[in-house]
């Protein structure tokens, strides 16, 4: 591994908000260990990678170049360069569900890995939210009308906003590489999944239009499965509840798999337990083993095959109106690559085997970014607080200039802040091993806005001190 002890990039970097006050700011003296700088020309067009570090180190002393970004980190020249010889970079891209893996090679070596993990909490989010909704004008509008067909209407191409969300974080991770590499072409591997096939390995010709309630609406057809008694309790009883084994507090599905019946004293007790930890905890040993055998043996989330089937395309499409140079391939080529080269499965690896030089050098280092709620859009708490008073849920998005999530510099060296306090005081977090503390905004200094992302960098399975 080539650090260069002490790398002192000495910049006056002046940050200009968009914001009522116009903030300025000078960041301090920062001390980083890089392997590797990108470089951009005059005019903002990247060029080359360097690991000439050394240089680097001269140009921005003598104030030839300066740094414009810190992931990864960048330095854009001031003067027109002799020569602007480009190896253009092949990008892969190992798309997922929730993980997806980008790496940058060519034939010479790998400049560049990373994995991004996108959120998988919006569906939640959109539920409470009806919650509220829902609640708030039961409370205060009982006189209007119900408006079921009041929706938005969802053309040709629409996907649910959480699977939005998911191909847009891997669309601004093409666009943020390509910022600052020279990319040629694009290479992203689609996958598709058939569930049926999952769940019925004999499942064949027309069966695939026959599913498991034909014939039978839900509450009918699990009344015919349950023999008419509780799936816990073994009673017969004149009432009956549709009761989710995994709760869909839990990431539960409706699937029909999922669904058993209860009688309403077991539903009420179960809570948001799952089927099999709630047999534990009321039955006993024997009783619990003969009825934990009756669950479905599938335990797979069926979901997130769903998620990579119905974003597949709509991911592929969105970058072929961007970039010209852009091509698929398939996991299973991926996997013959991987195999041959000797390599171990991860999202950053099946992306350089994407390239299609899955045998040059690998970048020492792995990226790995964590996509985060940027702000509650909750204005006030669900409960009240003393004196009946209703507080806001949140607090406003800049607190004394800082956003969740900023990377700042304390005592030479780089946090992110993770929570904040009116008073000013704010949880900060090491991005170099340290321990977390939490200190007063005047002692902070702004570097860069991180657009809601928590950044770890990797080497060799350790949290590579930057």
């Amino acid at each position: 591994m080539r650090y260069l002890p002490s790398l002192m990039l000495y910049a006056l970097i002046l940050n200009s908000f968009k914001r009522k006050d116009f903030v300025k700011r000078m960041t301090k003296t920062a001390t980083q260990k890089v392997i590797q700088v990108c470089v951009l020309d005059q005019n903002g067009q990247p060029l080359m990678p360097t690991q000439r570090l050394g240089k680097v180190y001269r140009l921005l002393k003598s104030k030839k170049a300066h740094i414009v970004a810190y992931e990864p980190f960048t330095v854009q020249l001031d003067y027109e360069p002799k020569t602007h010889i480009i190896q253009p970079l092949t990008l892969g891209v190992d798309s997922g569900a929730i993980h997806s893996g980008y790496s940058l090679a060519n034939e010479h070596r790998e400049y560049y890995n990373a994995e991004v993990i996108a959120r998988d909490d919006i569906s939640k989010n959109i539920s409470d939210k009806r919650m509220y909704r829902r609640n708030r004008r039961a409370r205060k509008t009982r006189y209007r009308k119900p408006r079921f067909n009041n929706r938005k209407n969802k053309g040709e191409g629409w996907i649910p906003p959480s699977l939005e969300q998911k191909v847009e974080v891997q669309v601004k991770e093409i666009k943020h590489l390509h910022k600052y590499f020279p990319i040629k072409d694009i290479i992203i591997e689609v996958a598709e999944f058939d569930i049926q096939k999952i769940v019925n390995s004999d499942i064949s010709g027309k069966e695939y239009q026959q599913g498991t309630l034909q014939g039978y609406n839900i509450r009918n057809y699990l009344i015919e499965k349950y023999n008419h008694k509780c799936f816990y309790c073994d009673k017969e009883v004149s009432a009956f509840e549709v009761e989710h084994m995994i709760p869909k507090a839990r990431n539960g599905s409706n699937r029909i798999d999922n669904l058993t019946l209860s009688c309403p004293d077991c539903n009420q007790k179960k809570g948001t337990l799952t089927a099999e930890e709630f047999i534990r905890q009321t039955l006993s040993p024997q009783k619990a083993a003969q009825k934990l055998r009756q669950l479905p043996k599938t335990k797979k989330l069926l979901k997130y095959m769903a998620h990579m089937n119905a974003t597949r395309w709509v991911l592929y499409n969105t970058i072929k109106e961007i970039y010209n140079s852009v091509s698929l391939t398939y996991g299973y080529i991926t996997k013959h690559n991987r195999i041959n080269a000797g390599l171990p499965k991860a999202h950053h690896i099946d992306a350089k085997c994407i390239t299609g030089f899955s045998t040059v050098p690998s970048f020492e280092v792995t990226v790995v970014k964590t996509k985060m709620r940027r702000h509650n859009r909750q204005l006030h708490r669900a409960t009240f607080s003393k004196g009946h008073v209703r507080r806001a849920a949140t607090l406003p998005r800049i607190v004394h200039d800082f956003q969740l999530y900023d990377i700042v510099l304390f005592n030479n060296h780089r946090y992110y802040i993770k929570s904040r306090r009116s008073s000013g005081y704010f949880t900060i977090v090491s991005l170099e091993g340290l321990n977390n503390s939490k200190r007063s905004y005047k002692k902070l200094t702004f570097l860069a806005h991180t657009n809601a992302y928590l950044i770890n960098h990797y080497v060799n399975d350790k949290i590579k001190k930057c």
